[in-house]
């Protein structure tokens, strides 16, 4: 690095100088000193060729998802478990988010002291909803003395969800999809009149499914589950293209998803594949799943098109479309 042949031209003169003394001046201290001076950048290019090695970096796991608007905080771990320090380091990495690419190099510069752990926190805006990716990809790493620098390959990446923002919604012309599925252990679809099992009373069953025969018998209380042939859950289909309404678009999706869940009701979100031809449905039954559905979302690759919109129609029925920040028709039932 230009940097380092500075510091070796300036060391070197140095050691000129010391010399010059001690031919003129012929003083063992002076002598002593360059030998000293000779030694001393075999030595630090050493010590930290050694050094670099044990030198670890990561990520501490940040939280899943963060409101827009708000700052987010990443943070790095350091740990140098080698005896010698390091104290000229240099991270490079790279940060966007994944709807608007930004793809400049940034640089941290820190220090590694001996034995120790760190932690850096590196704060970011996070004005708009949308998948936030950072990534390392190399740490130079000096010597003591700026003789010699290492460009090591470390690349890392964290990501997290930047969530949209809550607003406004009114669920009252969305409708439930009927999904007809063998959902044996579900309790959300709708009954047979075929009893599955008697099992122990859970808060929550319903008085009328009481086994009041068997309550009776055993002095506990028991209760009738039975088979489920169909299901029936809110189906909806955010439409997410950066030349579209994103933000409000997502705002919706997830304000629609949010309310319907603090109601206790199951939502599925359609996501697209990478090629656009086909779609899967991703469940929501509690906000720490719409958390996990919401970073699915923003990792896909895949457009929703009229024609897959058709075909969710055709297949699903009742599907909430949800597209430049409104709600579209629900859909014709199959």
């Amino acid at each position: 690095m230009k940097k380092n042949i500075v510091y070796i031209v300036t060391y070197i003169l140095a050691v000129l100088v010391v010399l010059l003394g001690a031919l003129f001046y012929r003083q063992p201290v002076l002598t002593a000193l360059l030998l000293l001076m000779f030694m001393l950048p075999v030595l630090s290019i050493l010590m930290c060729s050694v050094a670099k090695e044990k030198l670890k970096i990561g990520f501490i796991p940040v939280p899943l998802g963060v409101t827009a608007g708000n700052e987010m905080t990443i943070r790095l771990e350091i740990v140098n478990e080698s005896v010698i320090p390091l104290l000229n380091c240099m991270l490079t990495f790279s940060y966007q988010n994944r709807f608007f690419p930004n793809r400049g190099k940034n640089e941290l510069i820190f220090a590694a002291p001996p034995k120790s752990r760190k932690v850096i926190d590196l704060n970011f805006d996070a004005p708009v909803p949308g998948l936030f990716e950072l990534e390392t990809e190399m740490i130079a790493i000096t010597d003591l003395l700026h003789m010699k620098t290492w460009k090591i390959p470390c690349v890392k990446t964290v990501k997290t969800s930047i969530l949209p923002e809550e607003t406004e919604v009114d669920i009252s012309n969305i409708r439930k999809a009927t999904l007809e599925e063998e959902a044996e252990n579900s309790y959300t679809g709708e009954p047979s009149r075929e009893v599955r099992q008697i099992r122990e009373y859970v808060p929550g069953d319903k008085l009328r499914d009481m086994h009041w025969k068997q309550t009776a018998r055993l002095d506990e209380p028991m209760v009738r589950e039975f088979e489920r042939t169909r299901e029936s859950f809110y189906v909806l289909c955010p439409v997410i293209e950066p030349a579209r309404e994103l933000k409000s678009t997502m705002s919706v999706w997830y304000s629609l998803a949010l309310k319907l869940i603090k109601q206790v009701e199951t939502v599925f979100t359609v996501i697209p594949d990478e090629n656009g031809q086909m779609y899967s449905l991703v469940r929501s039954g509690s906000e720490e799943e719409l958390l996990e559905t919401v970073y699915e979302l923003y990792s896909g690759t895949g457009i929703v098109t009229e024609e897959m919109i058709a075909r969710i129609h055709e297949e699903i029925g009742n599907v909430a479309v949800i597209r430049d920040g409104k709600i579209a028709e629900a859909g014709a039932g199959k």
